[in-house]
């Protein structure tokens, strides 16, 4: 028989040899008799006596902890009843862990209202290199309600490496075992806390942790409560910094839990420039609108900038939301736009990735897409930069802020040095009510100068528009005339771009034109050359 060590408990607390002296009916719950026990397995078989001398009936249980040579506690296990007052009960409890080389014990007292208590936990490593971690906690309040344990491993630099989390719904002064798992190697120590999800304090991040795997990928654990008096969606988005506080990425998670619930979430960022990580708890029963919670940038090998951030559709509605990155260069301007969306729950968010591909961008910024406006068709926003074949890539993000699904559209138009506009493209599809999408246009012109762009709402029925139109001289002399029309009538049917070019004296030297069948609500780019060399002004109709 191994050498116990018994140790009584008065209100969940160890006691001191003092109280060790007084008889049962002195008012604890109290371990009378314990021994132990290994058998052909391994297993180590604690049974105890347990007490109530609380002078009232209440729940009381015994846990049971092995330890090592050093008294490391590596496993512990319990169980409790609803014992009458002065009642007697035999509690066994089987503890696996075969490096175990002592046991103590201590007894559970359910009549504590000291709150939800973390009574005791340890940690083993399996052959596999996964920490086992144990722990009990006790429901010490006056109701019933989800308590639970997380466990968190940290490094030898004492960082929080990873966590994991678990939850029951227990009665009053009721105890339980839990059992959790941490997955990284990095793991030399491992702390654990109580999780109290009776007490209503809000949506909360309880505890986040991160490691790095072997493929550069950072693994982000963190445990979230929900705190509140309602079943709601919760979520975490954890976000890695470069080395001067930058962030360069986020991610997220989310899933509807019940009041009082915890739950743990993974998510793994990426970029190999993350080298601090942190994370926020995301309370989807918010009610403040389309939220952008974070987002970050960071470029690749090949120069294009991935870019991630995470929106919370804050509405009372399931309805599409999104997320817009755009890139700045050195002066502020705007040179790219993308962006990405989905149909979400009410409370839901949702992490979206979009890649900018100019390496011109120096400033990366971001914002959310709120797909339940009804403001009409709306330009978001809109950038462009000169390609290295010289041509001019305009981006831009547009959303159908109308009440149906339509045709959306975006023009380009490129002005010279004294404000003529001198080419214009656009680009069209058709979009679910509540959708953004981002079109792209090239201006193949290379006196472009200035970058200005509009949106087409195809559910406008003001006839057929010559949008925008210009004209630029090519290498070869030829005036190149560009425009762009829109067939804002209710039918589809063929519309016509006619351009004339004027010499000096304002006599049109030569006239082109060219059509194209549309769709109602649909706009068309046209392009035509005009090849006498006299020209020096262009007029143009679209009907």
């Amino acid at each position: 028989m191994k050498k116990l060590f018994i140790f009584l408990l008065a209100t969940i607390l160890l006691v001191t040899p003092a109280f060790a002296a007084e008889t049962a009916g002195s008012g604890l719950v109290t371990v009378s008799e314990m021994t132990s026990k290994t058998d052909k397995s391994g297993q180590h078989i604690v049974t105890a006596k347990i007490y109530n001398g609380t002078g009232e009936s209440t729940r009381a249980g015994f846990a049971a902890y092995g330890m090592d040579e050093s008294g490391k506690i590596l496993e512990i296990n319990s169980n409790d009843k609803f014992m009458s007052k002065g009642a007697s009960e035999t509690f066994t409890i089987i503890l696996k862990n075969k490096a175990i080389k002592s046991v103590d014990g201590l007894a559970i007292d359910g009549s504590s209202r000291n709150g939800v208590q973390l009574l005791n936990y340890g940690s083993y490593v399996t052959g596999a290199g996964d920490t086992i971690v144990t722990g009990v906690v006790l429901n010490g309040t006056h109701d019933a309600g989800r308590i639970g344990f997380a466990a968190y491993g940290l490094d030898d630099k004492g960082n929080i490496v990873e966590v994991n989390s678990q939850d029951k719904f227990v009665s009053k002064g009721e105890s339980r075992t839990f059992t959790l798992s941490l997955k990284s190697k990095a793991t030399k120590r491992v702390e654990g806390l109580a999780i109290d999800g009776i007490s209503l304090n809000g949506v909360e991040l309880l505890k986040h942790g991160s490691y790095t795997t072997g493929a550069g990928s950072t693994i982000v654990t963190g445990v979230v409560l929900n705190g509140t008096n309602e079943a709601k969606r919760i979520g975490f988005a954890a976000y890695g910094l470069d080395d001067k506080g930058q962030v360069v990425e986020t991610l997220s998670a989310d899933k509807f839990v019940s009041k009082g619930e915890s739950a743990t979430f993974t998510v793994t960022l990426k970029s190999k420039a993350n080298k601090k990580v942190e994370g926020l708890a995301i309370d989807g029963g918010s009610q403040d609108g389309v939220q952008l919670l974070k987002y970050g940038s960071y470029q690749t090998g090949t120069g294009e900038t991935i870019v991630t951030g995470v929106v919370l559709n804050g509405t009372d509605e399931a309805i599409r939301i999104g997320f817009a990155a755009y890139g700045q260069d050195g002066q502020g301007k705007l040179i790219e736009a993308n962006s990405a969306d989905r149909f979400v729950s009410k409370g839901e968010s949702q992490t979206f990735t979009v890649i900018l591909k100019s390496k011109l961008s120096k400033k990366i910024a971001g914002l959310a897409i709120d797909g339940g406006s009804r403001d009409g068709v709306q330009l978001i926003k809109y950038g462009s930069y000169v390609n290295a074949a010289g041509e001019t890539v305009v981006t831009g993000v547009v959303l159908n802020g109308t009440n149906e699904a339509t045709r959306v559209g975006f023009a380009a138009y490129g002005k010279d040095t004294k404000g003529k506009v001198v080419e214009a493209s656009s680009a069209d599809r058709f979009v679910s009510k509540g959708e953004s999408r981002t079109f792209t246009v090239i201006l193949k012109g290379i006196t472009n100068k200035k970058i200005e762009a509009i949106v087409m709402d195809g559910s406008s029925l003001t006839g057929v528009q010559l949008l925008k139109h210009g004209s630029y001289t090519n290498g070869a002399g030829e005036t190149v005339v560009t425009g762009v029309i829109f067939n804002g009538t209710n039918e589809a049917k063929s519309v016509v771009f006619k351009a004339s070019g004027h010499n000096a004296k304002g006599k049109a030297v030569e006239t082109k034109s060219a059509s194209k069948f549309v769709s109602k609500g649909e706009s068309a780019a046209f392009t035509i050359t005009l090849k006498d060399k006299t020209i020096t002004k262009v007029t143009a109709s679209g009907n």
